[in-house]
């Protein structure tokens, strides 16, 4: 983990040998007027070396994800609904 302190900062790869991920939410219409959050990961290996390195890590941390997710989710779930606001606010304590 380092500290990438602006958004061009992350576009600029600053580092050979740090992968950059990016996690991304999105809400969907369903059907009766229900809503669907959708996360979205994405994993940037700068090099085939970093990749090579990276991906025994994935394998291991892929159930673990999907576990800290469904307790994302919930915790998302038992927010009370509000109407939308212009400055959006953490959804996890």
């Amino acid at each position: 983990m380092c500290d990438i302190p602006t958004t061009d900062a992350f576009l600029i790869p600053r580092h050979e040998d740090v992968c950059q991920l990016a996690l991304g939410f999105s809400i969907q219409g369903g059907p009766h007027g229900t809503r669907r959050l959708v996360t979205e990961t994405r994993v940037f290996c700068v090099t085939n070396r970093v990749k090579r390195r990276f991906t025994p890590y994935w394998f291991l941390m892929c159930p673990v994800s999907g576990l800290i997710r469904r307790r994302m989710f919930t915790a998302i779930r038992e927010q009370p609904e509000s109407p939308p606001s212009r400055h959006p606010r953490s959804a996890l304590p």
